[in-house]
């Protein structure tokens, strides 16, 4: 399966192929996954769930707009490596050219 991978914060995200099991997403994460939303639809992040607790390094903000404040605002922050993953109902899939 075709996704970008994003390893620390000075890093730019990279296209890798990677085997679609469980295994495989807790290896490059570096433990258990947790899925978080993108505003890309049918594109998701997973991400190390004990990220936080194990102080992994900082690694992207997620950005929301405030329409009222017409600004942008940190969500949250996503630590230690993150890979951005296309998803069909409740299935992983390759991120498509245009994701």
């Amino acid at each position: 399966m075709k996704v970008v991978y994003k390893v620390e914060e000075t890093t730019k995200g990279v296209i890798i192929n990677v085997e679609n099991n469980l295994e495989s997403l807790q290896k490059l994460v570096n433990g258990y996954i947790e899925t978080v939303k993108t505003p890309i639809k049918n594109v998701v992040i997973v991400c190390n769930e004990e990220g936080l607790l194990k102080k992994m390094k900082p690694n992207f903000a997620i950005l929301k707009y405030n329409k009222e404040w017409d600004e942008l605002y940190s969500d949250s922050m996503i630590v230690g490596p993150a890979l951005f993953v296309g998803v069909k109902g409740a299935d992983f899939r390759s991120l498509t050219q245009d994701e």
